[in-house]
């Protein structure tokens, strides 16, 4: 459950024009995995939010409700290794995170599929 009672995320946004939209977190973002486990995402912390290539945003696009669990997931990738994350730590708490924000299942199912199929380029090792 993300420790917020904003259902947005404060982020500076830049777009560049052949690789995306890109932004920065202004406020940290915590999210409780359980009671003995918060990951939080420090105020700083730059990403391309949910990586969906365009031929795909008919079904989902890169903001919408997925937002704080497509950043939560960045923060996973680039520095998960390092705080004992795997690639599939990140990836389950994704998914699950997406539908503790209202994503549907269908869709939740998806992505995470997605990102388990095609994420491991991007995942960084430490």
């Amino acid at each position: 459950m993300f420790k917020t009672t904003k259902q947005y995320v404060d982020i500076r946004l830049y777009r560049y024009a052949k690789d995306g939209l890109y932004g920065e977190v202004l406020n940290p973002i915590e999210y409780e995995v359980c009671k003995e486990l918060t990951i939080k995402v420090p105020k700083g912390f730059k990403t391309d939010f949910a990586s969906i290539p365009r031929v795909f945003y008919n079904i989902i696009t890169p903001i919408g409700k997925h937002t704080q669990p497509a950043i939560l997931h960045d923060y996973l990738y680039s520095e998960g290794a390092k705080l004992g994350y795997t690639r599939k730590n990140a990836d389950v708490i994704f998914r699950e995170a997406m539908l503790e924000c209202g994503v549907n299942p269908f869709t939740a199912g998806l992505v995470y599929y997605a990102v388990r199929f095609f994420g491991k380029s991007h995942y960084n090792k430490g």
